[in-house]
């Protein structure tokens, strides 16, 4: 196993064959949950912005 600079990297980018799904789970998500951050605030802004 190689050791990342950042703990983050080191989790994302363990290449073993056992946990390939569950890594590949755990990227998406990471991604998906930015994604549904940026979707609400987006969203709150609109309807604060409407609101007023």
């Amino acid at each position: 196993m190689k050791i990342s600079k950042t703990k983050k990297k080191t989790e994302k980018n363990v290449p073993t064959s056992s946990h390939g799904i569950s890594k590949w789970i755990k990227e998406y998500r990471d991604r998906f949950a930015i994604d549904i951050d940026q979707l609400e605030q987006t969203s709150r802004q609109y309807l604060a912005q409407s609101e007023v």
